[in-house]
């Protein structure tokens, strides 16, 4: 018999290479963690620094960064997700994630942006993210579905059955994606595992509605 399979309506996850960040590692354990005051929220040993700011409004130091990642995630969501009737894109967060060896990242989405990212700024060959199919064990919606044998393509090399997929990062690797994807990580063996987390929204949607905008 003859067949075919077409992979409809992907979900995109973007990486990009943005060099070394020793300088902004550095200057998070030399400045940052001395002054965050109670602007830490510790979850074990996973550490969130500035979780309800936008980071890049409290330090200078980061004032290049931002607008790097501004110009990445407007390609992303516009030239990418091909998005083109809505406005530019602004950061409604930024914040600062210090993770140590057997922390973990709970499985979550996003509410406030449609687009989210992740810059690592130190990691190792066991860094990775966990990005999860939205019909889960952890998902909101009702619908049926069955669990496939194993998690591994199938004897013809497809693997619509997945519910979860990893990407590897290293130091420097930036991810940007739709902020209804589910992510997370588990059992993190990278020791001092440092990132930088950010979502962003565009600032007219479809041309005719604007989102609330803070001043």
């Amino acid at each position: 018999m003859q067949w075919e399979a077409a992979s409809l309506f992907a979900t995109p996850v973007f990486k990009f290479s943005m060099g070394d960040m020793q300088n902004l590692v550095k200057f998070f354990h030399e400045t940052i963690k001395n002054d965050v005051g109670d602007e830490r929220d510790a979850q074990g040993a996973l550490s969130h620094y500035f979780s309800r700011f936008n980071v890049f409004e409290k330090y200078a130091e980061f004032s290049s960064l931002q607008s790097k990642l501004s110009q990445m995630g407007g390609f992303v969501y516009r030239d990418l997700m091909h998005y083109q009737k809505s406005g530019d894109l602004y950061f409604t967060n930024a914040w600062l994630n210090l993770c140590e060896i057997g922390g973990s990242q709970p499985a979550h989405n996003h509410v406030n942006c449609l687009l989210c990212g992740t810059l690592y700024l130190h990691a190792d060959e066991n860094t990775h993210l966990n990005f999860y199919h939205p019909l889960n064990n952890s998902s909101f919606h009702s619908e049926l579905y069955d669990r496939a044998a194993d998690d591994v393509p199938n004897a013809h090399g497809l693997k619509f059955h997945r519910r979860e997929a990893k990407i590897s990062v290293k130091s420097g690797d930036c991810l940007f994606w739709p902020s209804w994807l589910k992510h997370g990580y588990s059992d993190n063996k990278t020791a001092g595992r440092l990132s930088l987390s950010f979502n962003m929204m565009p600032d007219k949607l479809n041309v005719d509605y604007q989102p609330f905008m803070q001043s």
